[in-house]
């Protein structure tokens, strides 16, 4: 057992010392940790504090509280409690087929148009849905093309080019997160060619592979072109003959034609014939919906963000709040304005900046102090059920799967957060019996290589945390 372990025993005389000798104990033990570990106090952001169950807060321990940090994806806690104060825990995107066009002896006679409803969760079962629903339309052929309408939100400012998921662009019209997996396996014999397969598949995807079988793991994956009809990517290098399967997934670039292509390969695999091909465009006259799909609640939404700290529902959602204002158009810049706007009037954070919702930008600053008071804050919402399901739960799907191996109890509720330099872990545990809870933050703003000590760090301080809620 570690020295700051052994050191937190002493909380399980919490009833019968005093508060002063148990924090102190507390604080020995952290400052000797962070010795240990060779970390940088001024680089270490903590903040720790009992939650009793008549809601008092007690502080237990801070070190730079009030300074502020990038907190990388722990903005997410911010944007989670703005999502709530903005829309309604019912809300629903729809996403529509709609035409202006006649339909003769079963054949629509022009376009087919998609309009995109901002719908985070658009993914390959929705759209087979909306598509089984379009089937009981009749149709059997569509003689003009497949227009995707993307024009709900105006053009997201651009990000950093990658090909990596986690950088996937949003639009009003999305689908699988604007992301593409990728499926590697191995051939029976060695140098062979390995096989790759794509999902979904559809023709705008294109793979050159030049992926071998081998003794090793080594693949690279880049973009080499991509057009109105296709986005061709090279994939590279070997996999070992003893592997099972590599998935990889990679953003894709326009996300309407993505989307498109999809939508025209799934109407052809329920026998429905498109003679002309697939663009960005709106429904001009008077237009008829021929069927629509409607998403799951917020908390479906929330459950993606805060669980898989997707940086593209983030953008997504908060692109949409202007829509919830009375604007004609979803705009992620003005969407920002509204959540700084919620987080100074009704959080009561002052000092403070958000550029980005995902957490991406280095721009984004908050205190640990800051962000604990919004934690806390959404135990006390009449939608803290709701907000606290979407964290992370340890030992369970999410960013928080592989974390605290170590602890029997599962106990805890929390979101990460990691750039280059940049670590940070916040949320709740605590006691299943007692229903007292420590809300925690914390951030590590230093070296890249000093990360790793930083996270054994936070781990070893809120696996303290759970023995001590077991003995009390």
């Amino acid at each position: 057992m570690s020295a700051l372990k052994k050191f937190f025993l002493f909380l399980s005389f919490i009833f019968s010392s005093p508060l002063s000798y148990t924090q102190n104990n507390l604080v020995d033990g952290i400052e000797k940790s962070i010795k240990t570990k060779g970390l940088n106090k001024s680089a270490l952001g903590l903040i720790i504090s009992k939650i009793q169950t008549d809601n008092k807060v007690i502080p237990l321990y801070s070190l730079n509280e009030d300074n502020l940090f990038i907190p990388a994806s722990l903005v997410k806690i911010a944007t989670l409690s703005a999502l709530y104060n903005h829309y309604p825990p019912f809300y629903i995107f729809k996403t529509s087929f709609i035409s202006s066009s006649p339909v003769k002896e079963s054949v629509l006679q022009g376009d087919l148009i998609l309009k995109g409803g901002g719908d985070s969760s658009f993914t390959s079962e929705s759209l087979w849905n909306l598509v089984n629903v379009f089937t009981r339309s009749g149709i059997k052929k569509i003689k003009g093309d497949i227009l995707i309408d993307d024009n709900l939100y105006k053009k997201e400012p651009s990000l950093p080019y990658s090909e990596r998921s986690y950088l996937a662009p949003a639009s009003a019209s999305s689908f699988n997160w604007n992301s593409v997996a990728f499926y590697i396996r191995p051939s029976k014999t060695l140098k062979s060619p390995a096989l790759i397969f794509t999902d979904p598949e559809n023709p705008y995807l294109k793979v050159i592979n030049k992926v071998t079988t081998g003794r090793k793991n080594k693949i690279k994956i880049k973009r080499k072109k991509f057009s109105p009809t296709k986005e061709i990517f090279e994939i590279k290098g070997t996999i070992d003959i003893k592997e099972e399967e590599i998935i990889k997934y990679r953003n894709i670039v326009q996300p309407a034609l993505w989307l498109g292509w999809n939508t025209y390969a799934f109407l052809n695999q329920r026998g429905i014939k498109v003679l002309g091909t697939v663009k960005r465009g709106v429904c001009s006259g008077s237009c008829k919906n021929l069927a629509e799909w409607e998403s799951r609640p917020l908390a479906f939404h929330s459950y993606n963000l805060m669980k898989y700290s997707s940086n593209f529902v983030a953008r997504m959602l908060i692109s949409h709040i202007p829509l919830l204002k009375g604007e004609k158009k979803g705009d992620l810049k003005q969407g920002l304005e509204w959540v700084r706007t919620y987080l100074k009037k009704k959080e009561g954070i002052k000092n403070f900046w958000l550029e980005e919702p995902s957490g991406l930008s280095r721009k984004n600053q908050f205190s640990p102090k800051d962000l604990q008071t919004i934690l806390i804050n959404s135990r006390k919402s009449f939608y803290s059920a709701e907000m606290l399901f979407s964290y992370p739960l340890a030992g369970g799907k999410g960013t928080l799967e592989k974390r605290f191996k170590n602890s029997s109890s599962p106990f805890v509720r929390a979101k990460t957060g990691s750039l280059s330099g940049v670590l940070g872990l916040a949320g709740l545990t605590g006691s299943s019996t007692e229903g007292e809870n420590y809300a925690f933050v914390f951030i590590f703003n230093g070296k890249a290589r000093k990360s790793h000590k930083a996270q054994q760090l936070f781990d070893e301080i809120v696996l303290s945390l759970l023995e001590d809620a077991d003995t009390d």
